[in-house]
């Protein structure tokens, strides 16, 4: 649920955002900004000191080894963490390459952003979702149609890029 709560920040954040940078320019919605950030400073400082409690602490190097000692207990874990790793790793960065899309490749505007990046939230959103509704795990025909639907993905960029390059080059070349 927390992918869910995430979603909804990134539906509720930029689309409102782009259309009031539309509307009233940049320095407004920086304001804003700030505004919000002040409240969850101002939230940050509320807990009283006095009433935490701290419950006594093991060794740091023993918490570390018992935490290794259980993933190595776990194939299923070590196999989850690794594919996260790989996917932060290696997968694009869709903070950047969002509104590198929308400029570049779309040519579009801050509220054309806004609109770009809440419906990309919205469909994450409907996958975290679901996501939550499955009891096991996902079956070899959903695994082996995601790794295709990627190596197409990959595939088809590579070849744009090639073609683009090819384009680039022949006026180049002629002149």
């Amino acid at each position: 649920m927390s992918g869910a709560y995430f979603n909804i920040a990134r539906i509720l954040g930029p689309a409102p955002a782009g259309l009031l940078i539309t509307a009233a320019g940049i320095g407004p919605v920086m304001l804003i900004n700030a505004a919000s950030c002040v409240a969850t400073v101002a939230g940050l400082r509320m807990p009283r000191p006095a009433g935490l409690r701290r419950g006594t602490r093991s060794s740091g190097a023993g918490r570390i080894t018992d935490g290794l000692t259980h993933l190595r207990s776990r194939p299923g874990l070590v196999r989850s963490l690794a594919l996260f790793a790989a996917v932060s790793l290696f997968g694009p960065n869709m903070q950047v390459a969002l509104p590198l899309m929308a400029k570049k490749v779309f040519r579009t505007d801050a509220a054309s952003f806004g609109l770009f990046a809440g419906v990309f939230a919205v469909w994450s959103l409907l996958a975290a979702l679901l996501t939550t509704l499955r009891t096991g795990r996902p079956g070899a025909r959903v695994v082996g149609g995601l790794l295709s639907a990627a190596a197409g993905c990959l595939a088809g960029s590579a070849e744009h890029r090639a073609r683009r390059r090819v384009a680039t080059d022949l006026p180049a070349r002629a002149a």
